[in-house]
């Protein structure tokens, strides 16, 4: 395998985990995504493209739940 098939192979697995993390996500509420994602070790700027919103916004999120325990 070269480095091409290999960098196309690895934007096919990221879309791929995207669709999964989506399914896993669905029908549930904003906070509950973000909380579920994050605890699955997406990073935040996947996060926020996963649901819409900017990562600023997902890292404040998360901040606050993290300093309220």
């Amino acid at each position: 395998m070269n480095e091409d098939q290999f960098n196309e192979l690895m934007k096919k697995l990221e879309i791929l985990n995207k669709l999964v993390a989506f399914n896993i996500i669905s029908g549930k509420k904003l906070k509950e995504q973000v909380t579920t994602l994050y605890a699955l070790g997406i990073p935040i700027t996947d996060i926020a493209t996963i649901v819409g919103k900017k990562p600023t916004d997902i890292g404040q999120y998360i901040y606050r739940k993290k300093s309220k325990k």
